[in-house]
Formats: structure tokens, sequence, C-alpha cells
């Protein structure tokens, strides 16, 4: 368990970093690339970005690799509490961050002031919740636990959806 709490709770804390690292990163090359901005901000967003990048990117892809490799030496791994606490919550953020950027990208686009530069939360944080979705129906739910998780999951982001469609329609009307 002491090993799982550290295992995973770094790897959340690593990929957290790493993924706002190339947001900001991808936010400022698409900036540059199609909007000409090349000196918009501080490069105090840069050079985080790149730290967050250099070094939150290969601590989690060793802590991952580690936890990939214990599931194939124990397979019951894959059903265990701290593993699949790690991908619902990786799936949630990602998923609300998806669509909290859905759903600023279509009121910027409706009100005609869209950037594209907003892109980049987007598509970084919607391959991040691919990875792990695919990661999670590769190991199914093999344990009580894992199925209860895999239920909290689906029933707070259809909470999520109802509360976004709901203030959606609140904004339009």
């Amino acid at each position: 368990t002491t090993r799982r709490i550290f295992l995973y709770g770094l790897s959340f804390v690593s990929l957290m970093l790493a993924a706002t690292g190339v947001t900001l990163l991808t936010a400022r090359l698409l900036g540059a690339l199609f909007a000409g901005d090349v000196i918009r901000g501080s490069s105090a967003m840069v050079a985080f970005g790149l730290a967050s990048v250099i070094i939150a990117f290969p601590t989690w892809a060793l802590l991952w690799r580690a936890a990939q490799r214990t599931t194939r030496t124990h397979p019951v791994e894959t059903g265990a509490f701290g593993r699949k606490l790690y991908v619902y919550a990786i799936l949630a953020i990602a998923g609300s961050v998806v669509a909290i950027t859905a759903m600023s990208l279509l009121s910027a686009l409706l009100e005609s002031d869209l950037e594209v530069d907003s892109f980049a939360p987007l598509v970084i944080w919607a391959g991040i919740w691919l990875l792990h979705w695919r990661i999670e129906t590769a190991e199914g739910q093999q344990t009580d636990t894992a199925a209860t998780m895999r239920r909290l999951y689906t029933y707070g982001m259809s909470v999520f959806g109802l509360v976004l469609l709901a203030s959606g329609v609140i904004s339009a009307l």
C-alpha cells in the first residue's frame, strides 16, 4: 500500500506537471505559428513549461514504467484501489479540462473571438484522457473496488456534464 501511494501519487503529480508544461509550450507554439504572436505573455511561462516537461515527463515515464512492470509480475495489481484511483482521477481531470475547454472554444467561436492557442489544452488533455481510457479498458474491472471506482467516475462525470449543459442552456437563454 505504501509503495502504491508513493508510485501512483508521484505519477499523478508528475503527469499533471508534464501536461501543464506541454500545454503551455503547445499554446505558445500555436500562437507563434498561426497568429504570428511570438512575443505574448512572459518568458516565465515558457521557462515553466520547459522545466515541467524536462523534469516531470521523464519522471512520470519512469514511474509509469515501474507501475506497468508491477502489473506484469503481479496481475492482481491492475485491480488495486491505488491504481484505479490514479487512473480515474486522471480521467476525471482530463475529461473536465477537455469539456471546459471545448465549451470555452465554442463560446469564443460564437463571439468571433477565437484564438488558435486555445486549442492546446483540448488536444493535450484529450490525448491524456484517451491514453488512460485505453489502459483502463484493457485492464477492466477485476475487483469490486475497481467496479465501484468505475461507477463513481461514470456518475461523477455524468453530473458534471449535466451541470455544463445546464449552464450552457442558461447562458444561451
